[in-house]
């Protein structure tokens, strides 16, 4: 695929059938780690009108981010893993959507918790200043893509833009966690993160579930990118049978995130794993912690003693502020 047919699909400058024709030809197993390139460098290069940055400060900015698309029963996790590391004193710009092929996008679940879409890079920019988090709609730097949205619906498959999603973040994050489903698709992902030489360590993970996250019911597969140097890690759990049964909704995700945050020994034990061990791989890939076990007891702490609501209710007010 050319360069101008990318810019033409990405920039939906296509009809339908033919964008559509285009997204189904890049299936997942024919994905390879140049065409990801190819399609990132092209899709950036429709942004360069739209500068955009967070002031940083000492500590690295991390983003933490799923290509969804698994079709399995799923949790917003990286989106509280976000909460939970800027609750940690981690500065976080979180990218992302609403559902294409799921039910629960990161912005559908932030919808749900109340927490207002802001488009204004400068009020965006004035929201991390304030709560070192910040959360970053797809659309409103890539406008084009809301136009893609309902064509990728429609074929109900994961595409490109599935796994290319993660790799656009306008704010060029330091860190990076990353999770894709198990498969060529996941060192495809590995190896355009190590060749970015901007970025301090990196994480890609797969389940053997095929979640796109840590799950903790199985063994994942961790590729870590650091200084140039993909190393593999397996982080292996037994099957506690207690992973949901059916698609959870929106408004489910929201119920089981409020209970997380306000009455934390009352979830379900599986989102207790979830949730704490995917921030705990995160905390210790920022440098927060040195084993990811560390890393899960400071989730926990942050959780329970209320610190992670009370970030939650602070970042909340911010957009409030700024919205409308």
């Amino acid at each position: 695929m050319t360069r101008e047919t990318i810019l033409d699909l990405a920039s939906a400058k296509m009809t339908e059938q033919k964008a559509a024709e285009h997204l189904a030809a890049l299936s997942i197993d024919s994905l390879t780690a140049d065409i990801i390139k190819e399609f990132v460098s092209a899709i950036r290069q429709l942004s360069d009108d739209k500068p955009f940055s967070l002031a940083r400060s000492t500590e690295p900015l991390v983003d933490c981010c799923g290509t969804g698309g698994s079709g399995k029963p799923h949790f917003n996790t990286s989106t509280t893993v976000a909460f939970i590391l800027a609750a940690a004193g981690v500065n976080v710009a979180k990218f992302g959507g609403r559902s294409a092929t799921g039910v629960s996008g990161s912005f559908d679940f932030l919808d749900g918790l109340g927490v207002a879409r802001v488009s204004e890079p400068k009020a965006l920019e004035d929201i991390f200043e304030q709560t070192n988090l910040v959360f970053l709609f797809a659309p409103d730097f890539y406008p084009s893509f809301a136009k893609l949205a309902p064509i990728r619906k429609k074929l109900g498959v994961k595409t490109i833009f599935n796994v290319i999603g993660p790799l656009l973040n306008p704010a060029n994050p330091d860190v990076r966690m990353l999770g894709t489903q198990p498969g060529d698709i996941q060192r495809s992902m590995a190896q355009c993160l190590c060749e970015d030489a901007n970025l301090i360590n990196s994480m890609v993970i797969s389940a053997a579930s095929g979640l796109d996250e840590i799950d903790p019911n199985t063994d994942n597969l961790c590729l870590n990118i650091a200084n140039g140097q993909i190393q593999e890690q397996t982080i292996n759990f037994e099957d506690s049978n207690d992973s949901p049964a059916e698609l959870l909704s929106t408004a489910q995700n929201v119920d089981v995130f409020l209970k997380l945050i306000e009455t934390y020994e009352n979830v379900p034990n599986y989102f207790q794993r979830l949730v704490t061990i995917n921030a705990g791989a995160a905390l210790k890939l920022t440098g927060q912690v040195n084993t990811l076990e560390d890393g899960r007891r400071l989730a926990i702490s942050l959780l329970q003693s209320d610190t992670v609501r009370e970030k939650f209710l602070q970042v909340r007010t911010a957009y409030a502020n700024y919205s409308g």
